[in-house]
């Protein structure tokens, strides 16, 4: 790639530091640019002549295979791989990419980049900190970087607190983080890789809103790749075209392009506003309808939580769906009814339609916490039931308890009879095999599910799992009808989002279930693919199957013609059939937008509390004691006011004084002293000893090794030929053991509740450790937190695929290569989310939070460096020192 090399006229790297009105537009051009990925024959995209001048606002679509998300991470300089020219199997470059005629890796955080998995942007563990995080890199003042924070925040609609954990947060809620994070940035570009993939309605339209506010406050150029393009015709001013290898192939304003290419866009998957699918499109035979479940409230009138999709007068929806011109939106634009959403109808509920799954009175949790409560619904063959609601709410966890992976929390869910076949009522009892073969599973994350070499592999591992004689024929069918038969050979690691989302549903409907449980079915698919997506659902649903769609897509619910839970932060409430669509709203998680507080202060909680009662009063915006505009230390959350890295010092100094000796009372007395004071560390005892445990269960096993083998002196006690056991072993032994717990106690003890940012904070700031270094591996920490969580659900995943009876040791090792691909996968992309952000460029990185090393710190470093003099001084009067 041919690029000038950065000089003193170059744009500076990352974000603008002033306010919205000092931010430049960035210029981006490509000039017969082409990349192609290593070990790769084909090129992601080819040929590409594209100018975007200063603030113009680009949407850019094609085909899934087109190069469109390729051609981002280009301008973002996030590409993953360098290219060799004297290699053939590395990545390939051709033509020219510049970023305000530099390259664009040289002005690295002058392009936001949000990209299709909200996961892979979150950096640090809670929510101010990741937005932060590019602010900082960008070397934005503290003051700013604060109400630069906030602000995004609730441009975004993300009211949530400051010290939020991010591990806490729902798909649709990362995203809206994600571009938070860039928003705050201020880049002179936003490039957005289908932001609103798993958002719910309301979060498009925030999203959507978020991102106009931003340009028209700053005039930033945009580059913004969705297949839904409708979300976006109002704001984009050209409207780009890309083939597959061809470049780019129309290229105008969006009426005109729309015009002269309509059917082309169509051919190559782009949702074109106006040709939305019509009711029941995807069913070829209608069933009477009735009233499959209920939420609480109802006492035989309809509610705002369930609504069967009665007959109506589709054309009437097709034209108001259409006059919106935002495919897929949520009722409540309009007061009437649509061929979406529509209130309860008259019905009987067909009698002939057998039961499979009844829920009442259900309540639904992952791990102790509480999601959801109150859930009455009934699953009947050949029904299709979508999980609706905002983002938060518990759609994934209803969608695993009713797949029999999670068991209810509260209430109750029972398999009939005759759909349980003797084996009991409680699908989540059964074994994994009898599981699999009843109900099947299609998971938020399709990687998680993936158990096979290959692509065709995969489509036969269930079938096989369950003793098919026919599953190769079944692969082939399935290959051909997802559009996945050239990729057969493929590892399903290595294809993209859509393709492994489509091989996930083929690998799940191949073991031929009656009940199919689908988490985000159409996500990351083109118009062509989610039509053969949805096809396929709605004939498994002709052919008596029972599917349940978690979902955002209103498209897929109005063309399955499903019936509908949807779930809200309330529960259900009635409502009359003429007032609308559902009540049910997102949750109010947070503060409100006035009322947020900065970052939390180094205090005690009653400080802490009074510093938020005086942002919330504070009208002076240079007031000092307002937590928003005045420089902050780094919240503490070990001991309250003292910064983690002082107790880090304090328990090294402690652990130095305690090695120059290997006598008994030096470290009896430093335990003693430690087990007097911490009881003030007001730790619960079954927390203290959980963590205790490795080091209590090693302490005997270190004593009695050292007392085999430790040097003999002394009387002899016995002698096992290889082993003496004397006096001096034996003295030995108690004075490591007790030198162990000394140290190990107050290490764990004051560590329990720290967090690794607070840490983090202080390594770089007080002990002026390389922000590289520290950010990494804070970083690496929070991915470690994360394959916890991934090692869970590959095991939930094997549960669902049949996989998980037999075979232990087998299926741990391919669960664990599993793992392996994860994490590097997620390096990867971590990786990428911090070097969009700014992460490694070029100038001075800046701190949003003050880690002092101040009284509270150098008290905390003399107690622990007390105890070790203590203890030598008592020791040495003792005579029992021992240097």
């Amino acid at each position: 790639m041919t690029v000038p090399a950065p000089s003193a006229t170059s744009p500076s790297t990352g974000g603008d530091a002033g306010a919205g009105a000092g931010v430049r537009g960035a210029r981006i051009v490509f000039r017969g640019w082409g990349w192609r990925y290593p070990e790769r024959d084909a090129w992601a995209v080819r040929d590409v002549d594209l100018t975007v001048s200063p603030g113009e606002r680009v949407a850019v679509v094609g085909p899934s295979g087109a190069g469109k998300s390729t051609l981002l991470r280009a301008v973002a300089g996030v590409l993953p791989d360098e290219p060799d020219a004297t290699d053939n199997t590395a990545a390939s470059v051709q033509g020219t990419l510049l970023v305000d005629e530099a390259d664009p890796r040289a002005v690295r955080g002058r392009v936001g980049l949000v990209m299709q998995d909200p996961e892979a942007h979150t950096v640090m563990s809670r929510v101010g900190d990741d937005v932060a995080f590019g602010c900082e890199n960008a070397g934005v003042p503290r003051d700013e970087t604060w109400d630069r924070v906030r602000t995004a925040l609730d441009v975004v609609g993300l009211d949530l607190p400051l010290d939020r954990s991010t591990a806490q947060l729902s798909g649709g809620q990362r995203q809206r983080l994600a571009l938070a994070g860039v928003l705050a940035m201020r880049p002179g570009a936003l490039v957005l890789d289908e932001p609103c993939a798993n958002l719910d309605p309301d979060g498009v339209a925030q999203v959507h809103d978020a991102v106009r506010a931003l340009l028209d406050e700053t005039g930033a150029t945009l580059l913004v790749v969705e297949h839904r393009i409708g979300t976006w015709l109002d704001l984009v001013d050209r409207l780009v075209l890309l083939e597959p290898g061809g470049g780019v192939v129309a290229d105008g304003p969006p009426a005109q392009v729309l015009a002269d290419h309509g059917e082309a866009l169509t051919a190559a998957g782009v949702w074109v506003p106006g040709v939305e699918p019509a009711r029941g499109a995807a069913r070829r035979r209608r069933r009477a309808r009735g009233r499959a479940g209920e939420m609480p409230g109802a006492s035989g009138g309809p509610t705002a939580a369930f609504r069967p999709l009665g007959d109506g007068e589709p054309g009437a929806g097709a034209r108001e769906m259409t006059s919106r011109g935002r495919a897929g939106e949520m009722p409540g634009a309009s007061g009437g009814a649509t061929a979406a959403f529509r209130p309860l109808g008259a019905g009987e509920r067909d009698q002939g339609t057998a039961v499979l799954l009844d829920a009442r009175g259900l309540g639904t949790a992952r791990g102790k916490q509480p999601v959801g409560n109150g859930i009455d619904l009934e699953l009947r063959a050949g029904q299709v039931l979508a999980v609706t609601g905002p983002n938060g709410v518990g759609k994934s966890t209803l969608g695993l308890t009713l797949a029999g992976l999670l068991p209810p929390a509260a209430g109750e869910l029972h398999a009939t009879d005759a759909f349980a076949d003797g084996i009991g009522t409680a699908s989540h009892a059964w074994t994994s095999r009898e599981l699999a073969a009843r109900i099947g599973t299609v998971f938020q994350d399709p990687e998680h599910q993936f158990v096979a070499r290959s692509v065709r592999e995969e489509i036969e591992a269930g079938p096989r799992a369950l003793g098919a004689p026919d599953a190769a024929e079944r692969a082939t069918v399935l290959l051909d009808e997802f559009g996945l038969a050239h990729l057969a050979d493929a590892n399903p690691f290595t294809l993209s989002g859509g393709e492994q989302r489509r091989l996930a549903i083929a690998s799940v409907i191949a073991a031929r279930p009656p009940v199919v449980v689908l988490d985000e079915p159409t996500s990351g698919q083109d118009r062509a693919t989610w039509q053969a997506v949805v096809g396929r659902l709605g004939a498994l649903a002709d052919a008596g199957t029972a599917v349940v769609a978690v979902t955002h897509d209103r498209d897929l619910v109005r063309a399955l013609d499903a019936d509908e839970v949807v779930l809200g932060p309330d529960g259900a409430r009635s409502v009359q059939s003429d007032q609308g669509p559902s009540g049910a709203t997102a949750p109010e998680t947070g503060p409100t937008a006035g009322s947020r507080p900065g970052p939390p202060d180094r205090t005690d909680t009653a400080d802490h509390t009074a510093d938020r009662t005086d942002t919330v009063d504070a009208v002076d915006g240079t007031d000092a004691t307002n937590p928003v505009r005045r420089p902050l230390p780094a919240r503490a959350t070990g001991i309250p006011g003292v910064q983690p890295v002082a107790s880090l010092i304090g328990v090294l100094a402690l652990g130095v004084c305690l090695v120059l000796s290997l006598d008994v009372v030096s470290a009896a007395v430093a335990l003693a002293l430690e087990l007097a004071l911490l009881p003030l560390l007001r730790l619960p005892v079954r927390t203290l000893l959980l963590r205790l445990a490795p080091v209590l269960l090693a302490v005997p096993l270190t004593a009695v090794s050292i007392a085999l083998y430790g040097r003999p002196s002394g009387r002899e006690w016995f002698d096992l030929g290889f082993a003496h056991v004397t006096d001096g072993s034996l003295t030995l032994a108690l004075a490591t053991a007790l030198r162990v717990l000394a140290v190990g106690v107050p290490a764990i003890a004051l560590f329990v509740r720290v967090d690794p940012t607070d840490l983090a904070d202080g390594l770089a700031q007080v002990l002026r450790l390389p922000a590289r270094f520290v950010l990494g591996a804070l970083a690496a920490v929070r991915m470690m937190t994360l394959l916890v969580d991934d090692w869970r659900q590959l095991a939930m995943a094997r549960r669902a695929r049949g996989l998980a009876d037999s075979g232990r040791l087998r299926r741990g090792a391919t669960m664990a290569f599993a793992l392996l691909v994860l994490a590097l996968r997620r390096a990867t992309t971590l990786a990428v989310a911090m070097e969009s952000r700014g992460f490694g460029a070029p100038g001075r990185r800046t701190w949003a939070r003050v880690a002092r090393f101040a009284g509270p710190e150098w008290a905390m470093v003399a107690a622990l460096v007390g105890i070790g003099v203590v203890s030598i001084a008592v020791a040495v009067s003792m005579g029992t020192w021992r240097a």
